[in-house]
């Protein structure tokens, strides 16, 4: 009796650990996959961005956690590369008194660069991505 009570608690034990060893497992495999909006914005056509005055710029600093009202004060560093695509920076005053800064990925071609003194509206995607659009 003491050893089928003991066996039958084994197997259920071992039962439970293998259970709680794919989870771990399951768990730590999701972790490395990108989100569907990080999967998005890496597939866009940065040929297209800024259609509409919309733009997806990928933030290099400051933080944003809400929609907020900006001037954008810089435009540097346009080169583009041999697709036509500049990954412009640009230093943005928000209404809260900080600044935030981006890297705008787009053709200029296609659609011109923020200017200095522009009205923009800056809302976060994410924490690595920003919307930014054009409001004047």
């Amino acid at each position: 009796m003491k050893k089928t009570v003991l066996f039958i608690g084994g197997m259920v034990a071992l039962v439970l650990l293998l259970i709680f060893a794919w989870k771990f497992a399951q768990t730590n495999s999701n972790s490395h996959k990108k989100t569907s909006v990080e999967a998005k914005i890496e597939a866009l056509n940065w040929q297209k961005n800024g259609k509409n005055g919309e733009y997806i710029t990928k933030k290099d600093e400051g933080m944003i956690t809400t929609k907020m009202e900006g001037i954008v004060q810089t435009d540097t560093d346009c080169s583009p590369d041999s697709k036509g695509i500049s990954r412009c920076h640009n230093k943005i005053k928000i209404s809260n008194k900080k600044e935030i800064s981006v890297i705008n990925i787009h053709n200029m071609k296609n659609y011109s660069c923020f200017k200095p003194g522009q009205k923009v509206t800056v809302e976060p995607i994410n924490q690595k991505w920003i919307k930014v659009i054009k409001v004047n």
